[in-house]
């Protein structure tokens, strides 16, 4: 995995993932989190970092140090790391984000919602809607199902994804939310809309 303490460039971007609470099992955001990291292995300018949900200050250190360094920052949370993203977001203020990409959202606590994001220069909330969850879709229910939803502090987001299907191999917002890397996606309008129908396949 990239150092953290390796010496940064002023220019260039670093990707930072933090995984969902079932990911140290399922591992689906820390393994595409290490192929960035290969593809990213001989260039200078481009770095990708994993981290645990729980680990915000460890994210919060790097995150400003990149941000300080003059990096372009993309902060990418899935389930309970989308909490752990707009967290980050806040402290990091008056310091800003890029790109902040919260997949599937659940907050940890409903008595202690994170905070509304006001410093990222783009926002895309990916809500995936399968038709015949999965595991990781379960688990996505049963949080929100707790801990509430962030649909209204994400509300602001500039693009809002919807994935609708069903997976065979991975869930859907495996495929979707992260092997079809979303910060590629042209920007859009603010508050637009897509729908994605998966249709089942072997990947």
């Amino acid at each position: 995995m990239a150092s953290a303490t390796a010496t940064l460039n002023r220019r260039g971007t670093s990707e930072i993932y933090i995984g969902g609470a079932g990911d140290t099992r399922t591992r689906l955001v820390a393994a595409y989190a290490e192929a960035r990291q290969r593809d990213f292995a001989h260039e200078a300018h481009h770095d990708a970092h994993y981290f645990p949900h729980y680990a915000l200050r460890r994210i919060l250190n790097l995150a400003r140090q990149h941000a300080d360094a003059g990096r372009t920052l993309i902060l990418v949370g899935h389930s309970w790391g989308g909490d752990t993203a707009l967290r980050v977001l806040k402290a990091l203020q008056p310091r800003r984000v890029d790109l902040l990409v919260c997949v599937d959202p659940v907050p940890k606590s409903r008595l202690n919602p994170p905070p509304t994001p006001r410093n990222a220069r783009r926002i895309i909330h990916v809500d995936a809607r399968p038709s015949h969850p999965n595991r990781s879709d379960q688990v996505k229910e049963m949080g929100q199902w707790f801990g509430g939803t962030l649909h209204r502090r994400l509300s602001s987001a500039d693009t809002r994804l919807v994935v609708r299907g069903t997976s065979v191999t991975g869930s859907t917002v495996g495929r979707l939310g992260f092997y079809s890397p979303l910060y590629l996606l042209p920007p859009r309008a603010p508050h637009h809309e897509h729908t994605f129908r998966e249709h089942p396949r072997v990947i």
